[in-house]
């Protein structure tokens, strides 16, 4: 046998033995990397879904207050001895007209404190086969609750179906409505009955990976939704099991073999399920595996056609430096550069981890970027928007400054969107946000790819739909943010060009300002929101400053 097939023999056992390792490893890391990505994009998942079901909560009890103390309805519980048909007809009247602008309040109701209902009026083709509320599991809960909004799931005893219960708490007395701290006063429940459809529309568009999705369950593990046209929920165990000790940071835990899940509380009796068929785990790695092993097979082929003298240069050389970086890009260095230059299958081999290598960094830079930026305008997100409002918030303490937070939102935006489609309505939210950020001045706004410092800066982001809010920082005071609503309005209320399509859109701005109008993310950004819809009561295309009530 000549030399260098002998040689040849040698060789080619450790070559398949490296190769082999190479495999091994790559499966093990790019295994837990796969499971990396799938546990961020989950966490992105439930923090967004908790942030939205929160943010629905706090407008429908902000409704149900505002609604509660209407003077139609206060004139109606305060003159109890004296009212009659028509002074309910006009209660009854005002409730529908409050389910036209408001489908999701399918119910609502005004009872008593002893149970007796009042007044209901539903937009459904629902019995009433509950007249009295005392007999309701939620009805002590409402009694004893110290806060004056009670929020509650529970089943519907009218149609059997899920909802939401929003309670406002009334008390009367007389002609007065002011006793809240007298205990002679009679107490009466204006009570929001709400649809699960913020749930649906959550899990409609939640993915996870290629084929993971979110349902929402109760505490027993009954679904309480589903995806559209989603696969049946495999048969889970009670939600508890399958969140950790710690609930901040939940797991995915195997069901059945063929699912990993991973639970999140969300409120009340609801809990987020997000799951996931476990063949993601590892289909990535083997579709790895399976590309080394056509390569080692391309390796074999090659090392047997070479002479003995080009085997050290041309193949144990490249191949050892190319285990170094596969093992360094699987252990996520991306910036390893390849520095194998070589002729034939060796530098296909070369090629390909450089392309794998710099997608891989493309691919973080473009989920950082997903995380952060709304896909459309290139605007920071929701998520973003609040990191940097806790920095701003931070700095404006320690500084003694002032910022206003304004809440913008197109007028007549749905209109344009139903009429035209939703590629116009893309294109003019695009429009909109250019006009926004051309009238702010440099100073006073970042926009896209901000730099990740700690110097709290002002910004322009869209929250989703048609909704913006802008962060003015270091400001002296009102005027200055009326000086910026004003430009912004003006450069919103000039007709839009889409293609062949003129359209007129104007924008209703809410103002905060920190401190005055609260101290926290979550207080400037709901009065914010409350002073935009003043401005909308007040005509639209306008702004108005936070009034508290």
């Amino acid at each position: 046998m000549r030399l260098q097939s002998k040689i040849l023999l040698t060789l080619l056992p450790a070559v398949m033995l490296s190769l082999l390792a190479i495999g091994g490893i790559s499966y093990h890391l790019i295994t837990d990397h796969a499971k990396s990505v799938l546990e961020a994009q989950r966490d992105h998942l439930f923090a967004n879904t908790i942030q939205d079901f929160t943010d629905f909560l706090e407008k429908a009890e902000a409704t149900t207050t505002a609604f509660s103390r209407m003077k139609l309805l206060r004139h109606y519980l305060a003159n109890a001895e004296e009212r009659g048909h028509r002074d309910q007809s006009a209660v009854v009247r005002r409730f529908q007209a409050i389910q036209d602008d408001h489908p999701q309040y399918y119910e609502i109701r005004l009872f008593r404190e002893d149970g007796t209902e009042d007044i209901r009026v539903v937009s459904r083709d629902i019995d009433n086969r509950t007249q009295n509320e005392k007999e309701m599991p939620y009805f002590e809960r409402l009694l004893q609750n110290s806060e004056s909004v009670t929020r509650v799931l529970f089943r519907n005893p009218d149609n059997h179906e899920w909802a939401i219960l929003i309670a406002q708490q009334i008390l009367s007395k007389g002609t007065s409505m002011d006793t809240l701290n007298d205990s002679t006063a009679t107490r009466a429940f204006l009570a929001l009955t709400i649809d699960l459809d913020i749930l649906q529309k959550l899990s409609n568009r939640s993915r996870l990976g290629k084929k993971g999705f979110l349902y929402f369950v109760d505490g027993t593990g009954e679904v309480l939704v589903k995806p559209s046209g989603g696969p049946v929920l495999p048969d889970l165990v009670n939600p508890q099991t399958v969140l950790r000790a710690d609930p901040e940071r939940p797991s995915f835990v195997r069901v059945e073999g063929e699912y990993r899940v991973s639970g999140q509380h969300l409120w009340d009796d609801i809990y987020g399920v997000a799951v996931v068929p476990a063949v993601e785990f590892s289909d990535l790695a083997m579709e790895v595996i399976r590309v080394q092993i056509f390569i080692a097979v391309m390796l074999l082929v090659a090392a047997a056609l070479w002479f003995h003298s080009y085997i050290e240069r041309r193949f144990l050389v490249p191949v050892r430096h190319l285990a170094s970086l596969t093992q360094a890009i699987g252990r996520g260095d991306l910036e390893t550069r390849v520095d194998v230059h070589s002729d034939g299958e060796i530098g296909e081999l070369a090629a390909s981890i450089r392309e794998m290598s710099e997608n891989l960094k493309l691919s973080q830079q473009r989920e950082k970027k997903l995380a952060y930026f709304d896909e459309l305008t290139g605007l920071p997100n929701r998520f973003s928007l609040r990191q940097q409002l806790d920095k701003l918030i931070r700095k404006s303490e320690r500084n003694g400054q002032q910022f206003a937070t304004m809440f913008i939102d197109l007028d007549d935006f749905k209109n344009i969107n139903d009429a035209l489609g939703h590629d116009f309505g893309d294109l003019l939210l695009q429009e909109a946000a250019d006009r926004i950020r051309t009238n702010l001045r440099a100073g006073d706004v970042i926009t896209r790819d901000s730099s990740d410092n700690d110097a709290a800066q002002s910004m322009l982001a869209r929250l989703g739909g048609d909704e913006f809010t802008v962060l003015l920082t270091s400001i002296h005071g009102a005027h200055d943010a009326s000086r910026a609503a004003k430009r912004i309005l003006g450069a919103l209320a000039k007709p839009f060009q889409l293609q062949n399509h003129q359209v007129y859109v104007g924008a209703s701005i809410g103002i905060s300002i920190f401190p005055g109008d609260g101290v926290s993310a979550e207080q400037l950004l709901k009065n914010a929101d409350v002073a935009m819809y003043e401005a909308k009561k007040s005509g639209k295309n306008n702004f108005q400053y936070f009034t508290p009530l």
